[in-house]
């Protein structure tokens, strides 16, 4: 059975809600109504069948218990928060309803300010399925949003878009204009039109919260392994395959160069990762930044799939980082620079055997 969730998208210059699945062997959804649209949504292979947001998949989402959230990275805090939502969920009897964002709302109130994302809408709703959540909402950040009181925005979307019978949040919700709202005001409310609140204390490691900011700082400086811990998954880098210079191929490690990433980038360097490709895993060696080697200065993000042979040319590429491996460095000749790069992908090779050594522990457990 295919999985759904609910997302915006934008037709024309209009916001449409629809239904997010992931993507059948045709491009073509066979189920889709007469007047419905679809389109490819984000990245992720994943397909949307799109219609009017006063359409019956609204229905879908009324009755819940509602998590409201920006969600970016889907990281161990959000996962906390999500686990008392499904508690509640599961003792109320109904269903769970995520609510997100796009595009980030500082992207519109302070464009020079917007934090580069962690994880795209397509990647973002998978994750937030993957976490146990039954329905997924993205919410269009529009002007008019932005303006709403904090009261208007809970009799608006809270109470009459989706009905919602129960709600979780972090101690440090805010929300309406300029941030208005906090806890004590969701308190009130919620108070007067009956609905259940929860309230979850922050997850902190290292006497730190944990939070998206944290992850970005760490990832900007290199510490992907670090930032894995506090995702509680791997990060992804989501590009389109292109053609290279070819010297990869010519030193006997053919790579695949990718192309518009729209997540952060993690620090230069070299970076252990995993990426599946029709079906089967493989250990890839992934290197970030220019190449000073033969000079050229423009930022690359080459990937190393160790024992692929087949082409992957003009393929979406999903490459999950999981640790660092070194920082970028310069070698004196070709020889110097195959040497290195064969260390490399046998250290890639031995921390995503501990990594997956680790995940059984885990699940033995």
């Amino acid at each position: 059975m295919a999985s759904w969730v609910l997302v915006a998208v934008v037709v024309g210059r209009q916001w449409w809600l629809g239904v997010l699945g992931h993507r059948q062997k045709s491009a073509v959804n066979p189920k889709a109504k007469e007047g419905e649209r679809q389109l490819e949504v984000g990245s992720g292979g994943h397909l949307c069948s799109v219609m009017n947001i006063k359409s019956q998949v609204v229905e879908s989402v009324r009755g819940g218990c509602v998590a409201i959230g920006n969600f970016d990275g889907v990281h161990r805090g959000h996962q906390a928060m999500l686990d008392a939502l499904k508690a509640m969920a599961r003792r109320m009897s109904c269903h769970t309803v995520a609510v997100t964002f796009h595009p980030h709302p500082t992207t519109l109130l302070r464009p020079d300010h917007a934090p580069p994302l962690l994880t795209t809408i397509a990647d973002r709703t998978a994750l937030l399925h993957q976490a146990g959540i039954d329905q997924v909402v993205v919410l269009p950040v529009t002007a008019e949003l932005l303006q709403m009181s904090a009261e208007d925005f809970f009799s608006g979307h809270v109470i009459e878009k989706w009905n919602a019978r129960g709600l979780v949040e972090g101690t440090n919700f805010r929300f309406g204009r300029d941030r208005l709202g906090g806890a004590d005001l969701l308190r009130q409310l919620c108070h007067t039109a009956g609905i259940e609140l929860q309230l979850t204390e922050l997850l902190s490691q290292d006497a730190a919260e944990i939070s998206s900011s944290r992850i970005r700082q760490l990832l900007s400086q290199g510490y992907v392994k670090a930032a894995c811990e506090l995702l509680g998954h791997g990060y992804t880098l989501r590009g389109i395959v292109q053609r290279g210079a070819g010297r990869g191929t010519g030193l006997g490690f053919p790579t695949a160069n990718l192309h518009h990433i729209r997540t952060l980038l993690p620090a230069f360097g070299v970076y252990a990762a995993e990426t599946v490709v029709d079906g089967q895993r493989f250990v890839t060696a992934v290197n970030i930044g220019p190449n000073p080697t033969f000079g050229e200065q423009h930022v690359k993000v080459e990937c190393y799939l160790d024992q692929y042979a087949g082409s992957l040319y003009d393929r979406e590429l999903a490459v999950e980082l999981i640790g660092e491996i070194r920082g970028l460095q310069s070698f004196t000749d070709a020889t110097e620079l195959v040497k290195q790069i064969t260390s490399d992908v046998e250290n890639c090779r031995r921390l995503l055997a501990l990594e997956t050594a680790a995940a059984w522990r885990r699940l033995s457990l």
